[in-house]
């Protein structure tokens, strides 16, 4: 079997590199990271098929014998054994919706990596609602809103973390929504699955409409035009916007 770094679908051509890349090569970073995902739907499915063993081997792949091999720097490749987690894999179904998240998730944080190195472009509705849900995978798949004791430890830290602080305030003073879902502070609970905000589903349409806002070339704007353009969190609305709240 061919080391992984020499399979086609598996290497990383420099246009993914994550730097300040325009709105067009995210969404087309997006559409690729969905091929991905289906490749290795794909790839699960015959994995944990009965008939593994005959499949793989018409494929070329001998699961004795084989190794998925990864180059290293300086040193012997990093192997990584086929039979046994595949064999471990079959019955478990836990596992095989868990590789089908872990795919789900990276795309997410990949993205989101990209979107944040704009700042997230105008920060239309669609993109700040996907911000706050990169966040909450980050952090366990869950809307982890800041205790008034952890507020306040931030408020009281040195000048780079209140700025940064001011940031994530101020996306959260602004509109969130996806379809008829919507995101403001009072948000708790799990990201998706079970009885999550999302389902599985949701994730892949949700980075199927910040695709299309991409492909609007949208500007870059502000928090404080932003919230001009597309108005601003339902809660913030009641309030008198003070600079002290929300920054630009």
């Amino acid at each position: 079997m061919p080391a992984a770094t020499d399979l086609p679908h598996l290497r990383t051509p420099s246009s993914e590199t994550i730097g300040r890349v325009t709105a067009q090569e995210i969404a087309d970073l997006i559409d690729r990271l969905k091929g991905h995902f289906v490749l290795t739907a794909v790839g699960l499915t015959m994995a944990v098929n009965p008939e593994a063993d005959r499949l793989l081997d018409e494929s070329g792949v001998n699961l004795d014998r084989d190794q998925i091999r990864l180059r290293r720097s300086g040193k012997s490749d990093y192997t990584l054994p086929i039979r046994e987690v595949v064999e471990a894999s079959q019955l478990d179904k836990d596992r095989q919706w868990a590789v089908i998240e872990s795919w789900l998730e990276l795309s997410i944080i990949r993205v989101g990596a990209a979107l944040d190195e704009r700042k997230y472009f105008d920060k239309a509705p669609v993109l700040v609602f996907f911000k706050h849900v990169r966040n909450g995978l980050a952090h366990g798949n869950t809307f982890d809103r800041p205790t008034a004791e952890a507020e306040q430890r931030g408020n009281e830290g040195d000048q780079k973390r209140k700025r940064r602080r001011a940031g994530q305030d101020g996306y959260w003073a602004l509109t969130a929504r996806f379809g008829d879902r919507t995101i403001t502070k009072k948000t708790e609970g799990r990201v998706y699955g079970g009885r999550g905000l999302l389902k599985r589903g949701d994730l892949l349409a949700l980075l199927d409409e910040v695709a299309a806002h991409l492909r609007t070339d949208p500007p870059q704007l502000s928090h404080r035009d932003a919230r001009a353009v597309y108005g601003s969190a339902p809660e913030i609305e009641e309030q008198t916007i003070g600079e002290s709240t929300v920054l630009s």
